[in-house]
């Protein structure tokens, strides 16, 4: 099951943009306008976390947050508390009523995703690492093509799928949304192939680069991360009758 975060926030565009960041992720989402609300949701809803805004009209984010961590019904659940004022003392009464994490407003995706991560995932820090890169690229992901949505062009309209879906896998085992076959745009899933082929040429932190011959190895027959089913059969088959094109592509831009 999903991890629940409740949003609580008196402005409707700033819970619509925290949605629109965290639902993609897999995360479900439930809102409220005031700390009133949110006390009354948490209790009948139990989410895994919440974040919560301090300037709110009926019941402000400090009450609320007061009320929360008195009751034993919710007293364990973490609070992210975010503010546009500042911080300074603000913070200070807040950890002494056992605020768990806290954000500035604007907020930063990026800044939001670590300190969720820092909170909600109960595993060893190199796990934790782990997740906040996977999931970082899926906000990305889902924030580009969020950008790229909506317009008139089919060109931007391609480009929205390629941002959304080139992680996705021909088996199913991609991300964000775990796509199978042809559920997946035909534009992505050429990308995702040319997306590996350029990922295993160049060199990255955690290795040197591959040369052509072997980078069409591990793309064709595999090596145990990257694997053959993981691409449209189409799109494959394509690939190995113009690889050559690949390695003159590649070598032009070096």
């Amino acid at each position: 099951m999903n991890e629940k975060i409740l949003l609580v926030d008196d402005e409707e565009s700033n819970l619509r943009l925290l949605t629109q960041w965290l639902v993609p992720l897999g995360y479900d989402v439930d809102l409220a306008s005031n700390g009133k609300e949110a006390v009354q949701k948490a209790r009948d809803g139990r989410p895994d976390l919440i974040i919560l805004d301090i300037m709110m009209p009926v019941m402000d984010g400090h009450a609320a947050c007061l009320i929360l961590k008195e009751d034993p019904k919710t007293m364990n659940i973490p609070i992210i508390m975010v503010t546009a004022c500042g911080w300074g003392e603000i913070q200070e009464q807040a950890r002494d009523i056992g605020v768990d994490g806290f954000l500035s407003k604007p907020v930063n995706p990026s800044t939001m995703l670590d300190t969720l991560m820092d909170i909600i995932v109960g595993a060893d820090r190199r796990d934790v690492e782990i997740i906040k890169v996977t999931r970082g690229t899926e906000l990305l992901q889902a924030i580009g093509a969020r950008i790229l949505e909506g317009s008139d062009s089919p060109l931007l309209k391609t480009a929205a799928d390629i941002a959304l879906c080139h992680h996705e896998q021909w088996d199913g085992t991609g991300y964000p949304q775990g796509l199978k076959g042809d559920k997946t745009p035909l534009a992505a899933r050429i990308t995702m192939l040319a997306d590996i082929y350029d990922a295993l040429r160049n060199t990255r932190p955690y290795k040197p680069p591959i040369d052509h011959q072997k980078t069409c190895g591990i793309i064709t027959e595999g090596d145990g991360r990257t694997m053959p089913e993981h691409f449209d059969p189409a799109v494959l088959s394509a690939f190995k009758e113009i690889a050559p094109v690949f390695a003159e592509i590649f070598n032009q831009h070096q």
